[in-house]
């Protein structure tokens, strides 16, 4: 073996400490005294045979233990593990692990041929059965003993398949009343997270229903929970005592979708408003599912696009599962009633990350009318836009053009020049005014939608015109115009007094304004 060199401590004949070189080596080894009982608690280890180890032997039968598990087998795992923890090292050195920056908790995209029972699913023909206390629930994996026993939350029936190929899961749900197919996800999650789903459906029948969410699982077993409070409908199938997700199918209509959801037992399931999928479902469409304590949140999109995602999501907040319990994810397949032909389900990929580790909540601009907590944002690919504000409310639309696109001009005559310019909610833009005279006139703006009655109106505005100048408006009126609630009305007089009635020349003053 290759020479080893250290620096040992120990004691010297004066019974003095010192510290010194070693080698060790085939022609110098290092006494070793094996005590009985050692190994780490399987008792001594010992050197297969009394031979020595060749050098560089990775093989288990080098050293052997009582207790079956070898050393070097031992330490070949600890070695694996350390791979799995970093997957790479990136050229600067550092040591990179395989998940992206979102903390996925599950992924499957339906790689292979078949469904992976082993360490993903547990795929239940006929939904989850009666649970007997004491008794190996069979149908999932881990087959746990529950100490409690619950009816029945599946009906029992089945009819159903399913292939993957592609990765895709297809599902053909038949046409068998009441069939029902459970895709039980083997790992458990916490109330708050965030589901994602790829499918498609071959077409609309309101017999067919699908949930996709999370149901609430006993603490010890992770065994579904029957909610007592919900009867059993018409196929003998229950309900769970905390659920939330999607429910999409259940309608002839096609493309619809309606958050759902189930609170500490309740004996009711809240249903909120219905949204629309893009192009109906026919196609591939992703579903985002946001699972909160205050509300579950569902949206949709075109599968592969980057246009917009539909402008109708569905959001309940009536009752939301209880987030300090635990649960497992649920693809629920079921005929609630006898369809008339087979709808085939196409799953392309589903995805649950965790919401606690990826959610920014803004707490303020939650739908907050209070000015201090308001949100600014930006409006993005609009080329031009009207508004108009009606009740303290601001509407934004298109505009082919960009800037007003109503003017007006007038010269004075000799009177005081009441005029209407607008009659109905207005923005002044910009203008000009020009006084021809030798002395100063007064150009007043009223909110008002017809022509003022000068000396009895009061004015919004006053603007002294000093003789023989120019005067730009859009000093007064800035980038973002001035609004006129009522309609823009304006005169001209000879004094500065909200009741003067004193007439102007004709010819003493210029007038343009841009409006919209």
């Amino acid at each position: 073996m290759s020479a080893i060199q250290f620096n040992a401590t120990g004691t010297n004949a004066s019974g003095k400490t010192t510290t010194a070189p070693r080698e060790v080596s085939s022609a110098n080894p290092l006494p070793v005294t094996v005590v009985s009982g050692g190994g780490g608690g399987e008792g001594a280890v010992t050197l297969a045979d009394g031979a020595d180890v060749t050098q560089g032997s990775q093989g288990d039968s080098a050293y052997g233990g009582s207790g079956g598990a070898s050393v070097v087998s031992l330490l070949k795992g600890l070695y694996a593990k350390l791979l799995a923890a970093a997957a790479y090292v990136s050229p600067n050195g550092k040591a990179i692990t395989t998940h992206t920056t979102l903390d996925s908790l599950l992924s499957d995209d339906f790689g292979g041929t078949a469904v992976n029972t082993s360490t993903t699913w547990d795929v239940i023909n006929g939904g989850l059965p009666a649970i007997v206390s004491g008794a190996a629930v069979s149908v999932m994996a881990a087959a746990p003993v529950p100490a409690f026993s619950q009816a029945r939350i599946g009906s029992g029936i089945t009819g159903m398949t399913d292939s993957v190929s592609a990765s895709t899961l297809t599902v053909t749900m038949g046409t068998t009343l009441g069939a029902e197919r459970w895709y039980l996800s083997q790992k458990v999650f916490a109330g708050k997270e965030d589901i994602f789903i790829i499918l498609s459906r071959s077409q609309a029948l309101a017999q067919n229903d699908l949930f996709i969410g999370l149901v609430e699982v006993d603490p010890v077993t992770f065994i579904p929970l029957l909610n007592p409070n919900i009867a059993a409908d018409g196929n003998g199938a229950g309900e769970f005592t905390n659920r939330g997700g999607v429910q999409v199918l259940a309608t002839a209509t096609a493309g619809l979708f309606t958050a759902q959801a189930i609170g500490d037992s309740s004996s009711g399931i809240a249903s909120g408003n219905a949204g629309t999928s893009i192009t109906g479902m026919n196609t591939a469409q992703e579903y985002l599912i946001e699972i909160d304590s205050r509300d579950i949140i569902v949206s949709n999109a075109n599968a592969d696009s980057v246009s917009a995602k539909a402008a109708t999501a569905s959001r309940v907040s009536t009752q939301c599962p209880n987030d300090t319990r635990l649960y497992k994810l649920l693809l629920r397949f079921r005929n609630t009633g006898t369809p008339g032909s087979s709808t085939t389900v196409a799953v392309n990929r589903i995805l649950v990350v965790d919401n606690y580790e990826q959610r920014v909540q803004i707490s303020t601009a939650e739908g907050d009318q209070i000015g201090s907590k308001a949100l600014g944002v930006n409006v993005v690919n609009t080329p031009g836009v009207n508004a108009n504000v009606t009740g303290g409310n601001l509407a934004l639309s298109p505009n082919a053009g960009i800037g007003p696109t109503a003017m007006h001009k007038l010269t004075s005559a000799a009177t005081t020049n009441a005029t209407s310019v607008k009659t109905s909610n207005a923005n002044l833009c910009a203008g000009s005014l020009r006084n021809r005279a030798a002395s100063e006139r007064y150009f007043k703006f009223y909110n008002k939608a017809s022509a003022p009655t000068v000396g009895t109106d009061i004015p919004v505005l006053t603007i002294g015109l000093p003789p023989a100048s120019s005067m730009m408006l859009a000093d007064f009126t800035g980038a973002a115009g001035i609004r006129f609630g009522n309609g823009i009305a304006y005169a001209i007089t000879g004094a500065y007094a909200d009741s003067d009635t004193t007439a102007v020349a004709a010819g003493d003053v210029d007038v343009n304004l841009v409006y919209n």
